[in-house]
Formats: structure tokens, C-alpha cells, sequence
């Protein structure tokens, strides 16, 4: 065995068992809240040491916390997660100590891109302003606006491309790699324990699930148990990107089909239709703008996926009803209708949002109510009323918090970013993801989070680097 491939496998185990130990650290430190804040601190506090001290690993610090660290509450200081304070130690140690490379890096995007960027930006913290204004929890208003400080990275990552290494190309690739098996294997594993009955719904690890990993765990019928998680969204973009590398030679059949499964297993137990027809329609938009030799190897990676897909969820339905049900019948009725509290209150509930949502566009439907607004919806099990910021409705989400105008900048800037595209990149991926989450948008705000914006991120980062670079990542035509 090569020395590469050692280094491959050393890494892809480094990363998996930090992954796991983060977990059983958190779990454990979080019943003994003596314990918690201390242990978060001293991360927090090393974390930020490394970033200034050593700034080439700043930024596969905050990329390893992203994909490994859930959705950024396993640890936390005063209420924000690592990935919080690791971004802004990132964005202060750019500015103070490499100020220079920054604005040089920025002043290759182009003109649009720019100005885009900026503008959506303060069109971002004027709604936070506005949100601080209108009285709402201080919290819930930063949290929103962290999520599109990640555009103040597209310099540091396009210096990233510049300076691309093979070691360095080697540690992403065993990143991501291990972020996609990692996840799954523990998403399996809480699934085995959900249906065993080892976890119970209501017990301290299930608390932690909700509180720490921000899981909305339901039994939908007692046929089949499912898991919903922020970080999920990662996967969506992953697919379209796997099936986009197919266009290259593959430098192992093996490991992509092994991926695609992972990824499907994911979908299966998120159960979520948003996803499933954000990677449907991002995949029909890859057929439809590739060459015909990539259209025929895309296509059949998707039939393999969709037959893993169903095959996952018909051993997956027989081993949680005990062999009662095959799941079909949960299928028909999940995606035959919105409105049906007996497969799951999650769609009975985004449905009796939409009044106080519409009351909530009306009242300031230009500049919208701010970041962090809440509407006031009625528990459908105890018929309480009770405050949420989570609409479940992406697009309206946007309207509520940023009004018209604030989404008019939203759309203009995704049009930016496919009109500045260098004509030695395909736009096939761009549109296909870009298709994808205006998809997804329908019920989750993907491009309000943080997911969603490191993804676009990346993307203008990845067409404004090199021609060499691009060439080296297999992104140009």
C-alpha cells in the first residue's frame, strides 16, 4: 500500500474517532451542567488559540466542526455553539493578521459578485436591526445573522484553492469521506436503539438527541421511527455533487457506490419529502445540461440510488413494525397529503401555520417583521398556544423576516452568481443545486442557514480560483 492511501486511511480514522469521542464527551458532560460550560470553554479556548496561532489550519478547524459537529450544539458558550465562535475567530484573525491576502483574494471576484455580496450582507443586518428594534430574543436574532457572516469567507477560502495541496486536498476528501460514514453509522445505530427500545423517547439520551443535536425524533404509526437533523441538509448538495464527479473518470466505483448508499440511508430515515425532491430535481437537471455519455453514467447512478432508497426503507419498516407492515401504506399517506395528524404533526402543523404566517407578511410585507420573529401557533396535542421561529415554510420564512425586498435581494443574488460564471465551468451543477434549493425552500429556509450559505460559499469561491485549480478538483469542463 502506497503512502497516500496510509495517510488516506489514518485520516478517514482520525476523523471517525473524533467524531464518536465529541459525542460521548458531550453526552456525558451534559447531565452534570457543573461540567458542561467548563469543558465547552476550555474548547472554545483552544480552538481560538490554534486559529491565530496557526491560521493555514483556521479553516479545516471550522470545516471539520461543520461536518462532524452536528448542528453545533454538542458544546456550547453562552448559548452559541463552537462553530459560532471558531467563525468569528476566523473572520477577526483574517482581518488583523492577514489583511493583505484577504482584499487580494477579494479583489479577483468580480465587480457583481462584490457589491452582491455586500449588499445582501447589510440587507441581512438591517432585518437583524430591525429584529432588535421590534423586542425579539436577542439569541434566536444573532443566530440567523451568523449565518451569512460564512460569505466573509469566500476570500480565505478562494486563498485556500490557491495554495491547494495534494496533502492538503488528501485531508478534505478524508473529511468529507468520514463525515458521510460517521453520520450514517450513528444515525443507524440511534435507529437500532429507538426501535429496541434501548433509547426510550423520553429518557436523558433522547433529551440530549433534541437538545445537543437538535433531532426531532417521531413514531410515525408505529411502523417506522423517524429522525430529523439540521445536518441532514448537507446531504442533498452531497448527492448532486457526487453524481457531477461522475463525468470524470471515478477513482473508485467501490467507494462512490458506498457513498450514494450512505446518502440514501440518510434520506431514508430523515423521511423528508424536501429533500427527496430537492435531490430529484437537482439529478433531472444534471441529466438535462450534461453531455450524453455523463447523461447515461448519471442516470444510472440515480436508478442504483432509488433502488437503494426503497430497499432501505422496506427492511428498515419491516424491522420497526416487526415484520407487521412493509411501509408502503405510510409512503401513499406521508406523500399523498399535507394535512394528516395521524402519520406525523409536522405536516398537520406546517399547514396551521399558514394563517399566522400570512398575518405576519401582512403586517410589514416590504421590510418584513426582522431576524428572529416568532409566530404564535396552537400545539395540535395540547391545544396550547405557544411561540416558534421555526416556520416550516422556507420561502415565507424569508417574506416574515426580510420582506419583499429582502428576498427580491436574495433571488437577484443567485442570478448574480450564475451570470458571473467563468465560461470554463459548467453551469450544470450550479443550476442543479441552485434548483435544488429553491426546492428545498418550499418547507426548510436552506438559504438562510448555515449550510446553505457555506454551500454558496464554496461554489463562487470554487469558479473564481485558478484554471489550474479548477482543473486539479475536476469542477471545469
Amino acid at each position: 500500500m502506497s503512502y497516500h492511501k496510509h495517510k488516506l486511511h489514518f485520516e478517514l480514522w482520525f476523523f471517525l474517532l473524533t467524531f464518536v469521542t465529541v459525542r460521548v464527551i458531550s453526552y456525558l458532560v451534559s447531565l452534570s451542567p457543573a461540567l458542561f460550560t467548563p469543558v465547552s470553554l476550555l474548547l472554545l479556548v483552544c480552538g481560538v488559540f490554534l486559529i491565530f496561532a496557526k491560521p493555514s489550519l483556521g479553516l479545516v478547524l471550522l470545516t471539520t466542526e461543520l461536518l462532524l459537529g452536528g448542528d453545533g450544539q454538542l458544546f456550547s458558550v453562552l448559548g452559541f455553539g463552537l462553530r459560532s465562535w471558531f467563525l468569528v475567530a476566523l473572520i477577526t484573525q483574517q482581518l488583523a493578521t492577514s489583511r493583505q491576502i484577504y482584499f487580494k483574494e477579494l479583489r479577483r471576484l468580480p465587480l457583481v459578485l462584490r457589491y452582491g455580496s455586500l449588499i445582501l450582507l447589510l440587507s441581512v443586518i438591517i432585518s437583524a436591526v430591525i429584529g432588535f428594534l421590534q423586542g425579539h430574543d436577542v439569541s434566536l436574532v444573532l443566530h440567523d445573522l451568523l449565518a451569512f457572516l460564512y460569505l466573509l469567507l469566500i476570500p480565505t477560502v478562494m486563498s485556500e484553492l490557491r495554495h491547494l495541496t495534494k496533502v492538503r486536498m488528501s485531508l478534505y476528501t478524508s473529511l468529507f469521506i468520514a463525515a458521510l460514514t460517521a453520520n450514517t453509522l450513528f444515525l443507524l445505530f440511534s435507529y437500532t436503539y429507538l426501535v429496541a427500545r434501548i433509547i426510550p423517547l423520553d429518557g436523558s439520551i433522547a433529551s440530549w438527541y433534541k437538545t445537543h443535536l437538535s433531532a426531532d425524533i417521531t413514531n410515525m404509526n408505529g411502523s417506522f421511527i423517524r429522525i430529523l437533523m439540521p445536518w441532514q441538509l448537507f446531504v442533498p448538495p452531497a448527492i448532486l455533487l457526487m453524481l457531477t464527479r461522475l463525468r470524470h473518470k471515478l477513482p473508485s466505483h467501490r467507494l462512490w457506490l458506498t457513498l450514494i448508499a450512505y446518502s440514501q440511508l440518510i434520506l431514508v430515515i430523515s423521511l423528508s419529502r424536501t429533500y427527496i425532491a430537492g435531490v430529484l430535481v437537482g439529478a433531472a437537471i444534471l441529466i438535462i445540461l450534461t453531455k450524453k455519455a455523463t447523461r447515461i453514467r448519471i442516470v444510472g447512478f440515480t436508478a442504483v440510488a432509488a433502488t437503494l432508497f426503497v430497499t432501505f426503507f422496506l427492511i428498515l419498516s419491516m424491522v420497526s413494525s416487526s415484520g407487521r407492515t412493509h411501509g408502503l401504506e405510510l409512503i401513499s399517506s406521508k406523500f399523498g397529503t399535507l394535512d394528516n395528524r395521524q402519520v406525523e404533526l409536522a405536516d398537520y402543523t406546517r399547514v396551521a401555520m399558514l394563517t399566522p404566517v400570512k398575518s405576519a407578511i401582512s403586517a410589514s410585507p416590504f421590510f418584513g417583521t426582522g431576524l428572529g420573529s416568532e409566530i404564535v401557533t396552537i400545539d395540535p396535542l395540547t391545544s396550547e398556544m405557544r411561540h416558534t421561529s421555526q416556520y416550516l415554510w422556507g420561502w415565507f420564512e424569508v417574506l416574515v423576516e426580510r420582506g419583499i425586498i429582502g428576498m427580491i435581494i436574495m433571488l437577484i443574488y443567485l442570478v448574480m452568481i450564475l451570470a458571473s460564471m467563468p465560461d470554463r465551468i459548467s453551469r450544470a451543477f450550479p443550476i442543479a443545486l441552485f434548483s435544488s434549493f429553491c426546492v428545498m425552500m418550499i418547507t426548510v429556509p436552506i438559504l438562510s442557514t448555515t449550510y446553505g450559505i457555506c454551500a454558496l460559499s464554496i461554489l463562487i469561491s470554487y469558479m473564481h480560483a485558478k484554471p489550474s485549480v479548477m482543473a486539479a478538483l475536476r469542477l471545469a469542463d
